[in-house]
């Protein structure tokens, strides 16, 4: 195992403040590109990758793995390393010292370590190194073509990319369930795996930096207290991580094997939904037990899977956590991901500590300075919860002093027509930012570029259709629906031809794109929408689904629904 020596640390702790950001989440391929544009290789520090690198800088770089494999570093800030850097920087500024024969006393007794900057080792060599050579000595030395740089596809590999494929990328039974939060089904050999994801990258480095002061928070609305509320000093003494401090016996393990799907990392699942649990609170303490839900359905009625854990001694493996029960493990009929429990939906409470939905939507009605609220409780989450999602593939999320605070647009506006803006803070620990307050515009002072809201829409023929001979049908949606589905489709093609306010935009988190959605009577009186994907020759129609998870995707776009959805 590589050890990297101290100067070299400094040195990226440098480089990564500066280029990729302190406090932020990014993908392992950002950290490659800033390593790339200073001329660095991980084997210039006896590393293989990206990733072997990062692990060996974990002083100050905190690796966190999401579902899929995806892995996201974080440079945490390391205050004596930037007093040593500040200081080295007014060294090498200052003019030389002339004073006197004991000057050099003082020089040594003040000595800070110094960044210094990674050799190349292990590199083919260069080719004006070889143009001296005789053609004997070139052919012996060149050998086979250089390989690509250590770690290049380690990040990127794993990311999904667009499918080329015209057939619609969410399968048509999911999407009747769950709609675009559903998770599409694709065939992993049949996609690249050359592109990284887009979805999750944070705001690059380079982003402005406001200064604003925020107003003093109002007083919250009355509202019933939950039975347990958890308190910030609780928190701390908390397990954040399950993988090494909480203990899983064979028993509990085995049950979760057996209920979870086969593709499933049964720790890491624990790990997210703690996670998300402690960010919005949504676990219960008694005689010492806390319990908190998985994303999983035990039942048919929409009962979630239940982990129960204890904290206990010391034992042989360390961990002072010990999971006691799970509920519902022996119950039939598992149902799968719970409806509002994708990846997307948690993304938001993984990004900082939310804090219960319940006190989020006073504060933000407090924030409105009069207008009133356009949502329920439980749209308001899922609505921020999409729209965070498309800030960040639209890179929109901004942070500034020093990556000490974090904003972006929700996309509300208050009664005099101002944006309304969701502040984070830094926080220490698993979850790296913590939710301060929603801010109107004019709390804002900078300037400095604003947070943008985020935008769906580009052209009025990504949501029109003008003949019918524009849509086609995915052969899936008749695998699932049987033939009968297309008249029903041209009939409701029909319908929006002839209003055309009958179609709506709407939002698909999965594959960070907008749809047309346009009412279908299927089967026989059911009203469902008819999702159209657009395609380079017009549209397809992809898939159907309910109408209330219609109306979720749709509400992203735009409150005014048509009336068919409202």
């Amino acid at each position: 195992m590589a050890t990297i020596p101290l100067g070299n640390q400094l040195y990226l702790y440098r480089l990564f403040s500066k280029e990729v950001g302190v406090g932020r989440q990014v993908m392992l391929a950002r950290v490659e590109e800033a390593l790339a544009a200073d001329d660095i290789w991980p084997s210039d520090l006896g590393c293989a990758d990206v990733r072997e690198l990062l692990e060996q800088l974990s002083v100050f770089v905190r690796l966190t793995v999401f579902k899929k494999g995806r892995v996201y570093a974080t440079v945490i800030a390391q205050p004596e390393w930037d007093a040593i850097l500040e200081r080295a920087k007014k060294d090498d500024s200052a003019p030389p010292d002339k004073g006197g024969l004991r000057s050099w006393k003082r020089k040594k007794a003040k000595r800070d370590p110094k960044p210094v900057r990674p050799r190349p080792k292990g590199r083919p060599k260069p080719q004006d190194e070889m143009d001296g050579k005789s053609n004997a000595e070139t052919e012996s030395v060149a050998g086979p073509e250089p390989k690509a740089k250590p770690g290049q596809d380690d990040a990127s590999a794993t990311e999904p990319v667009a499918s080329t494929e015209p057939e619609s990328t969410i399968d048509p039974e999911l999407a009747n369930k769950d709609g675009f939060a559903a998770e599409p089904q694709r065939d992993a050999g049949s996609e690249p795996t050359a592109a990284p994801e887009p979805a999750m990258a944070p705001e690059p480095a380079a982003a402005p930096e406001p200064e604003f002061e925020p107003k003093p928070p109002a007083e919250p609305m009355a509202a019933a207290e939950p039975a347990v509320a958890p308190s910030p000093t609780t928190q701390a003494k908390l397990p954040q991580d399950f993988g090494t401090q909480v203990l899983v016996r064979n028993d509990e393990l085995n049950a979760l094997y057996q209920m979870l799907p086969l593709d499933q990392d049964p720790i890491a699942i624990l790990d997210e939904d703690w996670r998300v649990a402690r960010s919005t609170h949504e676990y219960t303490q008694q005689n010492g037990t806390v319990t908190f839900s998985l994303r999983y359905l035990a039942t048919p009625d929409g009962e979630p899977v239940r982990v129960s854990m204890n904290r206990t001694g010391a034992n042989a493996t360390g961990k002072r956590w010990v999971v006691t029960a799970i509920d519902r493990v022996d119950d039939a009929g598992f149902e799968g991901p719970a409806q509002a429990s994708s990846e997307v939906m948690r993304e938001l409470a993984q990004f900082g500590i939310l804090g219960p939905w319940g006190d989020l939507a006073q504060k933000l009605a407090t924030s409105l300075s009069g207008a009133e609220l356009p949502l329920t409780a439980d749209e308001l989450r899922d609505y921020l919860c999409i729209t965070f999602h498309r800030l960040r593939c639209e890179h929109k999320i901004l942070t500034y002093e020093n990556g000490t605070h974090a904003i972006f647009d929700t996309g509300l506006l208050d009664a005099e027509g101002h944006g309304i803006f969701m502040s984070f803070s830094a926080h220490e620990g698993d979850i790296a930012w913590k939710f301060d307050d929603f801010i109107a515009v004019d709390d804002i002072k900078t300037d400095n570029e604003m947070p943008q809201p985020a935008t769906y829409v580009a052209s009025l023929r990504d949501i029109t259709i003008s003949s019918e001979g524009d849509v086609t049908v995915s052969k899936a949606l008749i695998r699932a629906h049987g033939e009968g589905v297309i008249a029903a489709i041209d009939v409701a093609l029909r319908r929006i031809r002839r209003d055309y306010r009958l179609a709506t935009p709407a939002y698909d988190p999965l594959t960070d794109e907008v749809r047309l959605l346009a009412p279908i009577e299927w089967p026989a009186k059911t009203t469902q929408a008819l999702v159209l994907r657009p395609h380079e020759d017009g549209f397809v129609a992809s898939a159907l689904l309910s109408l209330d998870r219609a109306a979720t995707c749709a509400r992203i776009v735009s409150f005014e629904l048509p009336r068919w959805l409202d």
